[in-house]
């Protein structure tokens, strides 16, 4: 059997409620009385792909821009208001981990419930319980009531029956979040595995980053509108420049979700190091917008400003993961500055010090970021 989804024109409009006129303070009581009018909001348009055996789709766009209501339309939570959508394979989509469950009824018991509200078979259900109990670690809990659990232990649970059953085709929204600490490590492993595991997975999600290390195409929207559907460099470029002609505040929110790739130039300081004699290094890394090394850099501190272009390259094999570099890339860099700094006047140093890059002295960034906490 061939697993797929053809998704043909697909339109979305949501209906909402108004209240008498147009909004006006001096309305007050009145305004309330007023007989409500029903309009309806367009969310979703234009939305044509089709996804494959193999297929890892990303989709990107800014708030608001309809990545989990487009979700929600493929495993059929809205019904498109106008167009077509096909699908062969079994799915599971990790939008909610809590749907199904019933306050009052037994772990085990919603174990069950659960499975019949994401689709699966009774038999198939009972068969998985004592894994689901072991993995959330609830085993000495089967009997208890689900209301006596814990926020943490609740989320230990749906994510575990969320995830138990291999499904063909994975629909996720933002790297699903697992509850307490001790509980993280193996949750992403079960995630990761089910999401290459699945003949179609599609995720949602404000990090690029993330989205690049993941998938093979990606699909953006704009204000509800598909813009584009394709290879995922050619879709991380479309999306960027969503981003530079978005509003100010989106624009923000954007950086926030994914400073790496939507600052002017993206990097950090990850250590300053003081030798026996005085002298100080620093390391660290940065990009410019569209990935290149930056060229030239001012450093002011204390001590004074200083302006460098001979700063030493150095490969980061973590950041050329997250930007899809080949080694060799040298996007790090090893500074040492010509100034001396007592023990005295470290603290005071660290405190001033401020490391800006950029391709020339004339386009340098924000400064970048500590990794550290430079005034422990």
């Amino acid at each position: 059997m061939s697993v797929f989804i053809e998704a043909e024109k697909i339109y979305l409009e949501i209906p909402y409620e108004t209240q008498g006129d147009d909004y006006d303070s001096e309305v007050g009581l009145l305004g309330s009385l007023a007989l409500a009018r029903t309009s309806r909001a367009t969310v979703l348009s234009g939305v044509s792909f089709t996804a494959k055996e193999g297929d890892r789709i990303g989709i990107m766009g800014l708030n608001g821009a309809g990545k989990t209501t487009l979700l929600k339309v493929l495993n059929g939570a809205y019904a498109p208001t106008s167009g077509s959508l096909r699908r062969e394979g079994s799915l599971q989509s990790l939008l909610t981990t809590m749907l199904g469950f019933n306050e009052y009824a037994t772990i085990a018991e919603n174990i069950i419930l659960r499975g019949t509200a994401m689709g699966l078979r009774y038999r198939q259900m009972r068969a998985v319980i004592d894994d689901v109990l072991e993995f959330s670690g609830l085993e000495d809990k089967a009997s208890r009531q689900l209301h006596t659990l814990s926020t943490g232990q609740r989320m230990r649970l749906g994510f575990a029956i969320s995830t138990t059953i291999q499904p063909d085709i994975l629909l996720m929204d933002e790297w699903i979040g697992t509850g307490d600490a001790a509980f993280v490590e193996k949750a992403k492993q079960r995630m990761m595995n089910r999401f290459s595991g699945s003949k179609i997975s599609i995720i949602a999600s404000h990090s690029v980053g993330l989205l690049k290390s993941l998938c093979n195409k990606a699909l953006v929207l704009d204000k509800g509108r598909m813009v584009y559907f394709g290879g995922m460099e050619d879709g991380i470029n479309v999306y960027h420049k969503i981003v530079e002609h978005a509003k100010p505040d989106e624009k923000k929110l954007a950086a926030a979700s994914d400073p790496l790739l939507f600052g002017d130039i993206s990097g950090s300081i990850d250590k300053v190091v003081f030798d026996a004699a005085g002298r100080v290094s620093i390391l660290g890394w940065a990009v410019g917008a569209r990935k290149e090394k930056i060229l030239a850099m001012e450093i002011a501190t204390s001590k004074g400003v200083y302006f460098m272009e001979d700063m030493r390259r150095m490969d980061r094999p973590d950041v050329n993961l997250y930007f899809g570099k080949k080694a060799g890339a040298d996007l790090g860099f090893l500074v040492t500055l010509p100034c001396l700094v007592d023990e005295n006047e470290k603290g005071r140093f660290l405190a001033s010090l401020k490391v800006r890059a950029g391709a020339s002295e004339g386009s340098l960034g924000e400064p970048l970021p500590f990794a550290f906490d430079r005034m422990k």
